[in-house]
């Protein structure tokens, strides 16, 4: 079972959402998916119970997180790349 309703979700979930997301990434899944922003933020921060209904927008948040976790990673070895390049050039 992904997630176990009627508990917070696990503190290693509820650090990677926060470190990988934003409050434009939880407005954006609060559009899209009905259930509020506030309702996000506090199952992110454990504050609030994860239920059947919230759990829609979780999974949403974690898909973003995914994604930044991605763009993140690509953006560090680009970064890596230009500052190796330009030391040899020291």
């Amino acid at each position: 079972m992904l997630f176990n309703y009627g508990n917070p979700i696990s503190e290693q979930l509820a650090q990677y959402l926060k470190d990988y997301t934003d409050n434009n990434d939880r407005a954006n899944i609060a559009a899209k998916t009905g259930v509020s922003i506030s309702t996000i933020r506090d199952v992110t921060y454990r504050t609030n119970n994860l239920t059947e209904g919230n759990s829609v927008a979780i999974i949403e948040l974690m898909k973003v997180a995914v994604a930044n976790c991605t763009n993140k990673i690509e953006y560090s070895k680009k970064a890596k790349q230009v500052l190796e390049s330009q030391l040899l050039e020291a």
